[in-house]
């Protein structure tokens, strides 16, 4: 097992390695499969996602690793909060939507 690289952040990582297979003429590090470092079960992991490792860590290790859930969960919008949070009119991302919204409709009409 090797660790993550230090790029990635999320505090999931620390509690997950990666999967090394050896033959004779190299090692070649798997980043599809991960290793749990506490019960060394192998964990499906797709690129840039911890979903997986995150319900392991809360199933499989609800009192050892709740910090590390709690701060990967704590900085997380839900989808309902994504898409009804209200931005003021005078903001900057706002005027943007607004500006592509009106080209689409000038090119529709």
């Amino acid at each position: 097992m090797v660790n993550a690289p230090a790029a990635f952040k999320s505090e999931v990582w620390k509690h997950f390695g990666f999967v090394v297979s050896r033959n004779e003429k190299e090692e070649k590090v798997t980043d599809k499969q991960t290793i749990c470092k506490q019960c060394q079960s192998t964990v499906q992991h797709t690129s840039g996602i911890t979903s997986n490792m995150r319900s392991h860590l809360t199933t499989q290790h609800p009192g050892k690793c709740q910090e590390s859930v709690k701060k990967f969960q704590s900085g997380q919008k839900t989808l309902h909060e994504t898409f009804t949070t209200v931005l003021p009119h005078n903001c900057v991302k706002a005027q943007d939507i607004t500006g592509c919204i009106q080209k689409v409709q000038t090119v529709n009409v």
